[in-house]
């Protein structure tokens, strides 16, 4: 049933995260399901932000990006120039320029140990799984633009960490291949 102050209007946080912070290492879940933030990339040039709401809003963790532009980018759009809140820029220029480094990714580390909140990342490509696993994160998430790249998820496998998988527009056997 709903409180009395939920019935009045009044937004309450969910309960407490069910990811068990104590054995974070373990990947110990408490409950079948995890309430889960999302802040994929930087929106129009701001760093911050999702990771803050999500903790407020009594999500579990929070997922970010992490991706090689220059092997991310299709060669068909590195070069088409676009507007950006820091001026007209190629499209391979704005990836590089909102793409979060070690400065933004030790300040997150250090914020969601803090709260505690969990966080992890959707990484693109190997190089970025090898920038994410230094900081030790709960588990992966493979996007769904990823899921017959099974260098990538053999490298990820390596890392022994559960991995999400998301399956998008995907035939049953490309899953399956990934599986």
């Amino acid at each position: 049933g709903r409180s009395d102050a939920s019935a009045a209007g009044e937004v309450q946080p969910p309960a407490a995260g069910r990811i068990d912070h104590d054995a974070r290492h373990s990947g110990s879940v408490r409950e079948p399901a995890a309430r889960l933030g999302d802040e994929a990339c930087a929106v129009g040039g701001r760093r911050d932000g999702a990771h803050d709401a999500a903790a407020l809003a009594g999500c579990d963790a929070v997922k970010f990006q992490k991706r090689t532009p220059s092997l991310c980018t299709p060669d068909a759009y590195r070069d088409v120039k676009r507007e950006t809140p820091w001026g007209i820029m190629s499209y391979l220029e704005y990836r590089e320029r909102i793409e979060f480094g070690c400065q933004e990714y030790d300040a997150i580390d250090r914020y969601c140990r803090e709260k505690p909140i969990d966080w992890f990342a959707s990484c693109w490509d190997q190089p970025s799984v090898d920038f994410i696993a230094r900081y030790d994160p709960i588990c992966y998430k493979i996007a769904s633009a990823s899921v017959t790249d099974l260098d990538l998820f053999r490298r990820i496998a390596a890392e022994k960490k559960p991995v999400i998988l998301s399956t998008g527009m995907s035939t049953l056997e490309q899953i399956e291949a990934a599986v």
